[in-house]
């Protein structure tokens, strides 16, 4: 349960959709930055994919790739590593 909670505040923590300017700002970048923590996290964990649901995954997934196309190259970076180091055996 606590696997699947942290993606979940991940998500909400990177949704990058809601931002107010057309730049990102310090805030929305450390809000980033502890998302990919969280999920840092969760890839620690042996057989994570088994435990958390097809939907959260989903929605990681979802998260990544808006990252990937973030204006923001340090976000985009973080996107592209994500899902090379986490996302990639899914």
């Amino acid at each position: 349960m606590l696997t699947e909670n942290r993606l979940i505040i991940a998500v909400h923590l990177g949704d990058l959709t809601k931002k107010r300017l057309i730049f990102i700002t310090s805030s929305e970048a450390l809000k980033v930055d502890v998302a990919r923590y969280l999920v840092d996290l969760v890839a620690e964990e042996q057989a994570w994919q088994d435990v958390v649901g097809d939907e959260v995954v989903e929605r990681v997934v979802g998260m990544v790739e808006m990252w990937k196309g973030c204006e923001s190259e340090e976000i985009r970076k973080m996107g592209w590593e994500l899902e090379k180091e986490v996302l990639a055996g899914r």
